[in-house]
């Protein structure tokens, strides 16, 4: 009789299914759409100074540093790319909080937060523009430069058709750059008008990151480590679902991690 009130052990998903799909599917064609030994072998960066050694003091040479050692990481020669810094700290506003936190107000014709998708210039070159505000933060910087080189890699190499936000995330967690930008999604949402995400939330990076560590077979990985508290309690949970479900004898009658056509407009469609 005890036995019939048992609590159900079965790891439950992190994600509402059509989400956890889309990041599933997507990850899957991402593995297709570049090398996938490349994506096993590729050593993942963190952010300590053995993988970037750079003392990040403000110097608009940092972001040049920065950008050799990304760029190289994600399989794009410099050459092609023309690195200019804007100057974002003029506008900016003390918000009187104890942790010296400004507001920086954008005027009209400056860059904004949802950047346009790279295009060559007369140059031959893509354009990569960098906040002077992220000279300052070095984990930001990264994890900018990442989705920057990112959208080169889909638009260039991998051909998709129209700008994908969220698969710009998750892109540079194949390429190794993943604990930077989920960091940055635990820092700061991206919304539109309507209340509608436009990245990847903090959730969908969990499990994302989970699906990374189970395809290159990674237990315990050292480079969760360097994730915040709340991402990588959103990591463990997820590696828990897909681990339970990608391994089970039975495959628990659902379709495994790693299957389905990539979903290339689906992420705009988010609830």
């Amino acid at each position: 009789m005890l036995g019939l009130f048992k609590k159900d052990s079965t790891p439950q998903s992190p994600l509402k299914d059509h989400r956890r799909q889309w990041v599933e599917s997507s990850f899957q064609w991402l593995t297709t759409a570049f090398d996938k030994q490349a994506i096993l072998d590729r050593k993942v960066l963190v952010p300590h100074y053995s993988d970037f050694p750079i003392r990040y003091n403000g110097d608009p040479q940092t972001a040049t540093d920065t950008l050799e050692i990304v760029a190289a990481q994600m399989e794009i020669s410099t050459t092609d790319l023309e690195l200019d810094i804007f100057d974002d700290t003029y506008n900016q506003l003390s918000t009187g909080s104890p942790t010296g936190s400004k507001l920086t107000v954008v005027a009209e014709g400056e860059p904004t937060a949802n950047e346009p998708w790279p295009a060559v210039n007369d140059a031959g070159k893509y354009p990569i523009t960098i906040k002077k505000s992220r000279l300052q933060k070095p984990e930001l910087l990264v994890a900018t430069l990442a989705r920057d080189l990112a959208k080169i890699k889909l638009l260039r190499d991998a051909r998709i058709t129209a700008p994908d936000e969220p698969l710009t995330d998750l892109t540079t967690l194949i390429f190794g750059l993943g604990v930077f930008n989920a960091n940055a999604a635990f820092m700061s949402q991206n919304i539109n008008s309507s209340g509608k995400s436009l990245r990847m939330t903090q959730m969908e990076w969990g499990y994302g990151l989970a699906l990374f560590a189970h395809f290159r077979n990674e237990k315990k990985p050292a480079w969760t480590e360097h994730l915040v508290k709340n991402i990588r309690s959103d990591f463990q949970k997820s590696e828990q679902y897909v681990a339970y479900h990608h391994n089970s004898p039975q495959k628990r009658e659902r379709r495994s991690p790693f299957a389905g056509d990539p979903p290339m407009a689906e992420s705009e469609n988010r609830p």
